[in-house]
């Protein structure tokens, strides 16, 4: 469930809301880049996402037996998965000049809200 939520909001951010930025980024990089084709991209992502979020209600399901509130645990987990997925790649893209900071920025708000979601709704469901 979890991996499902954040499927669907990154692909709403990567298609919709960084669509134009990723584009112009890919042309202007035309030579220098070599992106799978979309469906093997969509694979990729699916998989990314499922990883997430099968860690993030494994650290859920071991932050909630310690705290009496599901939901701060669940946004705890969440957060601390953003951390080391997303903030510290971010850091790292950003050092080494891999993409514009616009779509890493983009890519950072979009990942948290979407990590946040998916723990959250995945927390919903799991049950000891």
């Amino acid at each position: 469930m979890a991996g499902l939520v954040m499927f669907i909001i990154n692909g709403v951010i990567n298609g919709a809301v960084l669509s134009a930025s990723l584009r112009t980024w890919a042309l202007w990089m035309a030579g220098h880049i070599h992106p799978p084709t979309f469906p093997v991209a969509l694979v990729l992502w699916f998989f990314m996402s499922w990883l997430l979020g099968v860690c993030g209600v494994w650290v859920f399901a071991r932050m909630a037996a310690r705290t009496s509130s599901r939901t701060k645990a669940a946004l705890q987990s969440g957060a601390l998965i953003w951390v080391v997925s997303k903030a510290a790649v971010a850091l790292d893209f950003i050092a080494l000049g891999l993409l514009p900071t616009s779509i890493v920025l983009g890519q950072l708000i979009g990942g948290l809200l979407s990590i946040l979601t998916g723990v959250y709704c995945g927390a919903q469901v799991y049950r000891d």
